[in-house]
Parts: structure tokens; C-alpha cells; sequence
């Protein structure tokens, strides 16, 4: 007998450890990637235990809806992290991450980019965390665009 889906007996790793960004107008195509010019994804050296995606799927009126959540964070605020997402903020982006086992997705399209916000705080006492944190939504008919 042929299985449709099987489980898997290999490592099993959590979070995530890749993350790029580009803006909806540099890409002429998700499926496959096309950037427009020179343009290309800008990789994020984020704190890899921030990172995380949850993604679902649910039945609506007009057929399926995946919906999928992005968090990752950077542990000190700085001006370079403000200027490099001020142009992603809102819905502007697509991204493209790789999870611990190593499947790597796209979500956002040039039509139907992801919506970004982040968060930021810098604590209440010295030994406090300061943080710079984003979070990114995406709904769409269609899932994740699966790269490998």
C-alpha cells in the first residue's frame, strides 16, 4: 500500500532558521521567484529562538483560507533596524523562510503581500531585554508557496 502522507521517524527540530525579505514590487513572479532588475531577498540575522510560524487552514464561503503567522525579533534596537523596516511595514512584503527541518516557504505574493508590524521595547530596568520584534500575517486561497 502507497500512503498519500506519511510520518517521519527523523529529527524533528523546531523554529526557525532562515528568513528573507523582498518588497511586493521588486518580484514579477512567486512561482516561480522573479525579481525585476537587480533586486534580490535581503536575509535577517534575527535571534533564531525568537522565530516561529503557525500556520492554519479553515473552510469559508469561498473555499479554503490558510492563514499564517511570522515572529522574529532582534535583541537590541538600532537605527539600522528602524530604516530597514520602515519600507516593509504595512503591506508591502513577501517572505521567505526555512524552518529547523529545513522545508522552506514563501508567503506574500506581488498581488496579496504579507502584512508586517513589529514591536518594540526597551525594558523597564538596565538588566531588562531590549528588543526589536516583527510580526507578519498573511490570509490567502492558496498556501505557502513550498521552495524545498
Amino acid at each position: 500500500m502507497t500512503y498519500a502522507a506519511q510520518f517521519s521517524e527523523d529529527d524533528n527540530v523546531g523554529s526557525v532558521i532562515a528568513i528573507s525579505l523582498a518588497m511586493k514590487n521588486w518580484l514579477s513572479s512567486v512561482k516561480p521567484v522573479s525579481f525585476l532588475g537587480t533586486y534580490g531577498w535581503e536575509a535577517m540575522d534575527f535571534l533564531p529562538e525568537s522565530a516561529s510560524v503557525q500556520d492554519s487552514s479553515k473552510d469559508s464561503d469561498n473555499g479554503t483560507e490558510y492563514t499564517y503567522n511570522l515572529v522574529f525579533a532582534f535583541n537590541k534596537q538600532n537605527a539600522n533596524l528602524y530604516n530597514t523596516f520602515k519600507k516593509y511595514l504595512g503591506m508591502r512584503g513577501i517572505i521567505m523562510f526555512t524552518d529547523g527541518n529545513g522545508l522552506t516557504r514563501i508567503i506574500g505574493t506581488p498581488e496579496y503581500p504579507v502584512t508586517i508590524t513589529h514591536t518594540a521595547d526597551t525594558g523597564q530596568a538596565f538588566n531588562n531585554l531590549n528588543y526589536y520584534k516583527i510580526a507578519a500575517t498573511w490570509q490567502s486561497a492558496n498556501p505557502a508557496i513550498i521552495v524545498s
